[in-house]
């Protein structure tokens, strides 16, 4: 039977560098928590939270300066979680997101964007394996 999807959030931390003008790439690592309800017998529901500790290649590129302080720029992530003791749940993950960027003072940059993710969940015991889809919205600080 199909599962119910979960909502969440990620925190991720990302270092990296800057190739020339437009190009950042690095490598990142994340705390997700998912929530949601599981259906049970005869319409009992439970609640349910999984957890994830992803590592992840991530890669943006500058597609257009927007005024003298803004940019859009497109990225990518693609990553793995281990399954570490019995809480955390192990998935490969992905995500794309289109992104703007505004420069605040010394050189940081604040970043919000859009996006699309599907985050893959290798079960815990018992569990079944499952593939969930994400509509992502970003919420950033980078600092250089």
């Amino acid at each position: 039977h199909e599962l119910p999807a979960m909502n969440g959030y990620q925190f991720q931390f990302i270092f990296g560098k800057q190739y020339q003008d437009r190009l950042y790439y690095g490598l990142g690592f994340g705390n997700d928590t998912y929530r949601g309800k599981l259906n049970i017998d005869q319409g009992s529901t439970v609640e349910r939270k999984i957890q994830m500790l992803p590592l992840f290649g991530d890669a943006r590129y500058k597609i257009a300066e927007v005024g003298m302080l803004g940019s859009i720029s497109a990225s990518a992530n693609l990553g793995y979680a281990p399954r570490i003791g019995g809480t955390y749940m192990r998935g490969a993950l992905g995500k794309i997101a289109l992104n703007y960027e505004h420069l605040l003072a010394d050189n940081s940059f604040v970043n919000i964007g859009v996006g699309y993710g599907a985050q893959q969940f290798n079960g815990l015991s018992k569990q079944a394996s499952f593939t969930q889809q994400q509509v992502v919205i970003n919420l950033g600080l980078f600092v250089k």
